[in-house]
């Protein structure tokens, strides 16, 4: 198999879209989809600079695709939002969370669910919550319903509980803070997707392995279940807080922080956290969930080949 540098990917790349050109006019002139053309030359990450949040977030999700490429008018948005915990950097920051809601509103959506409720006083950090309080109303909690459901192709994560709310949602859309993590050593969009599952299905994670007994006695074992519970369901859109966040005693905190300022938004959550992983001083292959769940053919890992667009306010 030829081996393309990327120079050579780039211009085969171009050259494919240029024959294609025609047939996808012709596609958005049949039916009426203006996103069809552009989608190929959206970048496949963006990570957007800078100390307003919000703005950084709006400019993220327009330059993934404009918000209109994941929600329709009258669809009810699924948000995993990783904001269970208090401690400064540990939580994605609320004024992202908010932009988000923001965009879905605008865009119609008739309801936005949270898939995994909020600390105790989580929207008191932001301002924008209270100044948005017409499209907050929109925000409905989990409903604690859940259902087993059998994954296929899983290695190690056969079955699982999750939120039945997941499967009501018409849009589903990732929001995860990069961060430390004490067993898996970062954690990012691939392990918030445990946010789904109550304890009966995470303790799995920890305690089903064959290594040493303990919560991170196994941390291949864990990474696979993580990586496994992903083929769930694929986001249709990943948003990450990389703007403060904790470098230890994670997930919780408190710790050490760091402030590389970041929005980023991917469309699958491998590519995100290949990217994220790095701010922490990680390879993406080092991270075992990510070649894991790239193994699964949830996305890419191989950032050289991947349309990165990298923006500061």
């Amino acid at each position: 198999m030829e081996k393309l540098s990327r120079r050579s990917f780039l211009k085969k790349t171009a050259a494919a879209g240029a024959v294609a050109l025609i047939g996808e006019t012709t596609i958005q002139h049949t039916f009426g989809q203006p996103g069809l053309l552009q989608a190929a030359e959206r970048p496949d990450i963006v990570s957007v600079k800078g100390q307003d949040y919000s703005a950084a977030t709006l400019l993220a999700v327009e330059k993934i695709g404009g918000i209109g490429a994941f929600v329709r008018k009258g669809d009810r948005v699924g948000l995993l939002v990783n904001s269970p915990f208090k401690n400064f950097g540990a939580s994605v920051n609320p004024d992202i969370t908010v932009a988000l809601i923001k965009l879905c509103a605008e865009a119609g959506a008739s309801e936005i669910r949270y898939l995994k409720d909020p600390h105790k006083g989580y929207w008191g950090r932001s301002g924008a919550a209270a100044k948005h309080a017409e499209e907050m109303r929109l925000v409905t909690y989990e409903s604690g319903d859940r259902r087993k459901v059998e994954i296929a192709g899983a290695v190690k994560l056969k079955d699982a509980k999750v939120t039945e709310d997941l499967f009501d949602c018409d849009t589903f859309i990732n929001i995860s803070i990069a961060k430390h993590h004490k067993g898996v050593h970062f954690s990012g969009a691939l392990k918030n997707m445990m946010g789904l599952c109550p304890f009966s299905t995470n303790s799995y994670f920890h305690f089903g392995g064959e290594l040493e007994f303990g919560f991170y006695g196994d941390v291949d074992h864990l990474s696979q279940c993580i990586a496994d519970l992903n083929l769930v369901r694929k986001p249709d859109l990943c948003l990450a807080d990389a703007t403060v966040f904790i470098t230890e005693n994670g997930p919780y905190g408190p710790g050490n922080l760091l402030k590389p300022q970041r929005v980023v938004a991917a469309t699958n959550a491998v590519s995100m956290d290949a990217y994220c992983c790095r701010l922490l001083g990680h390879q993406p292959a080092d991270i075992l969930a990510i070649p894991k769940a790239a193994k699964h053919n949830l996305g890419r890992m191989d950032l050289d080949q991947l349309r990165i667009s990298e923006v500061e306010l």
